[in-house]
C-alpha cells in the first residue's frame, strides 16, 4: 500500500502535530504501508535548510518540500502556498493508493483535497483540531468563506476522518457522511530514568509549547504570582512572533517573578529532552487541545502535569492519577499548582503513573497499528 501524506509544514516551530507527521510515517512502515510526505520548507518565521523540489530524507520519513511563497507578507506566509505543488499533484497523485492530509485553511491541505477529489483518490482527513468550537471561532470569517469555497466540499469529499482524541470528535463540526476514526498519535518513549534522588530545590515548573494564545501563558503567570510564597522555578519554553513575545515579558515584570523565570527560547533534541529530565512539574493551561503532544512527551518522561480539561488528554491523566486536572480560571489553577508542589513524595508517584500512561496508551506502534487498519477499510 502506498500512502501519501500531505501537511502545510513539519518545522518545529509550528508544534506538536507538525512534529508528529514524520514519525507517523516511520511507523506505519512496520505495517506494510510505504509512506512519502510532501511539505512546504516553513518553519513560523523561518524556513528549514531542507533541499527543496527533490526527494529527501528529512526526519526520518521520505519527503518532498515545496518552496515556501510569501515569505515577507505575514498572511502569505501563514496561507504556506508551495511553488509547484499543484502540477506536482496533478502528474503524481495516481500513483498513490491513499492521501492522508493533515489541516485545513491552507493552501497545500485544501489544494490535495481539491485535486484528489477532482482525481477521484480516496483521502483520509486529520484537521489537526481545527473544526473545534474554539478554532472556528477564531478568525471566524476568513475560515467560513473557506468552508463555503473549499474545504466544506473536502470535508464532505473525505473518505474518513482521523480524530486524535475522543475530546476532538466531541467538540468538533464535522459535515458529511465520513466515518469518523479516533486514533491518538504516538510519542517516543525516552529511556526510563533511574529511581529519582532529591528534588532540586525550588522544585522545577516546565511550560514547553508554543507560544500561542489559545496556550494561555497568561493566566500561568497570574497563577504563579498567586504563589511566591512557594518555592519554584518556572522555565518558560518555546517561541512566538515578537508581539506575544514582549506582552509574556511584560507580564512577568508586572507579576514580580521574572526572576523565578528561565526564557530558554524554542527548545528541540537535545536540549528538549534534557528540559524535561530536569522538570518535577510540566503545565499546560491551554484552552484548546485536540491531542497534546507536548503533554504526552511529558508523560512519557515521567514528569506529571498539570492541565486544564480543555486538553484532550486530560481524562486520561486523570483517570491514572499522573497529574492534577484543573478549570479554566487563574484561581484554579492556583489551586492545582499548590496542590502538585506540596508534595515531593505524591509528584514522584505521578510520575510513575505518568510513564506508565504513556507506556500503555501513547505509543506509535499502537497508532500506526490502528491507521494500517483505517486505511484497509477505505481502500475495501
Amino acid at each position: 500500500m502506498r500512502v501519501l501524506h500531505v501537511i502545510p509544514s513539519v518545522g518545529p516551530q509550528r508544534g506538536g502535530p507538525s512534529v508528529a507527521a514524520p514519525a507517523m510515517c516511520r511507523a506505519l512502515a512496520s505495517y506494510g504501508v510505504a509512506c512519502d510526505l510532501v511539505a512546504t520548507n516553513d518553519d513560523g518565521n523561518g524556513i528549514l535548510n531542507v533541499p527543496v523540489g527533490e526527494w529527501t530524507t528529512h526526519a526520518g520519513a521520505r519527503m518532498l518540500f515545496f518552496r515556501r511563497r510569501g515569505n515577507a507578507l505575514p498572511a502569505i506566509r501563514e496561507f504556506q502556498i508551495g511553488a509547484g505543488f499543484a502540477g506536482w499533484f496533478s502528474s503524481n497523485g495516481r500513483n498513490y493508493d491513499l492521501i492522508h492530509v493533515h489541516a485545513l485553511f491552507s493552501y497545500l491541505s485544501t489544494m490535495a483535497m481539491c485535486l484528489a477529489r477532482r482525481a477521484e483518490i480516496p483521502y483520509v482527513l486529520r484537521p489537526l483540531g481545527q473544526l473545534e468550537t474554539y478554532s472556528l471561532r477564531r478568525r471566524a470569517l476568513k475560515k467560513q468563506l473557506f468552508l463555503r469555497l473549499w474545504d466544506g466540499a473536502n470535508i464532505r469529499g473525505a473518505a474518513a476522518i482521523h480524530l486524535t482524541s475522543q475530546r476532538e470528535l466531541d467538540v468538533s463540526w464535522i459535515p458529511g457522511p465520513a466515518a469518523r476514526w479516533v486514533v491518538p498519535l504516538g510519542v517516543n518513549l525516552p529511556p526510563a530514568s533511574a529511581a529519582p534522588g532529591p528534588e532540586p530545590r525550588p522544585p522545577q515548573i516546565l511550560f514547553l509549547s508554543r507560544w500561542h494564545a489559545k496556550k494561555r501563558i497568561g493566566i500561568l503567570i497570574e497563577a504563579l504570582a498567586m504563589l511566591k510564597d512557594q518555592p519554584w522555578h518556572l522555565t518558560l519554553a518555546g517561541a512566538g512572533d515578537s508581539g506575544p513575545a514582549k506582552t509574556i515579558m511584560d507580564d512577568l515584570d508586572r507579576a514580580g517573578i521574572a526572576e523565578r523565570t528561565s526564557l530558554p527560547g524554542f527548545l528541540a533534541g537535545e536540549a528538549k529532552s534534557s528540559a524535561l529530565r530536569a522538570a518535577d512539574l510540566f503545565v499546560l493551561p491551554s484552552a484548546s487541545e485536540n491531542f497534546g503532544i507536548a503533554v504526552a512527551e511529558a508523560l512519557a518522561a515521567g514528569v506529571p502535569v498539570v492541565i486544564t480539561r480543555h486538553v484532550a488528554l486530560a481524562p486520561e491523566v486523570e483517570a491514572a492519577a499522573a497529574g492534577w486536572i484543573c478549570g479554566d480560571s487563574s484561581a484554579e489553577l492556583t489551586a492545582a499548582l499548590r496542590s502538585a508542589l506540596r508534595d515531593p513524595d505524591e509528584r514522584r508517584q505521578r510520575g510513575e503513573n505518568a510513564r506508565k500512561l504513556a507506556e500503555e496508551s501513547f505509543s506509535w506502534e499502537s497508532a500506526a497499528c490502528k491507521l494500517a487498519s483505517l486505511y484497509r477499510t477505505v481502500l475495501k
